[in-house]
C-alpha cells in the first residue's frame, strides 16, 4: 500500500524542549523556509507513485497478453481488457494531475 494510507501521521508539539546548537535543521526560528519545501517534495514523490502505477499497468498488460485462458489470451476477454482501460486512464490522469501541480 502506497501513500498516506500506509503510513501513520500525529501530531507532536514540543514546548520549552533545548536543542543543542549541533543538532539544529537549519537556522533557529527557520522552520517556516522549510516547510515552503514541502509542495516540491510532495510534487516529487506524486511522480514516483505515478510511474509505479505506470510500471504496474505495463507488467498487467503484459501479464494479459501472455496469459491465456479458455482458448485465447485474457487481454481479448472484454472484463479484463475494461479493466487494463481503467487503469491507464487513471495512470494518465493521475500523470496530468502531477504536471498541473508541477507547473503551477
Amino acid at each position: 500500500m502506497i501513500g498516506w494510507k500506509a503510513s501513520h501521521h500525529a501530531e507532536i508539539y514540543l514546548d520549552n524542549v533545548p536543542v543543542p546548537a549541533e543538532n539544529l535543521i537549519g537556522q533557529e526560528g527557520g522552520a517556516a523556509k522549510l516547510l515552503m519545501l514541502l509542495p516540491e517534495v510532495a510534487i516529487g514523490l506524486a511522480a514516483s507513485y505515478v510511474g509505479l502505477a505506470r510500471a504496474a499497468y505495463e507488467y498487467a498488460l503484459n501479464y494479459a497478453k501472455r496469459r491465456v485462458s479458455w482458448g485465447r489470451p485474457i487481454i481479448e476477454h472484454q472484463s479484463v481488457a475494461l479493466k487494463l482501460a481503467d487503469m491507464m486512464i487513471n495512470t494518465q490522469a493521475a500523470r496530468l494531475m502531477v504536471w498541473n501541480a508541477a507547473v503551477k
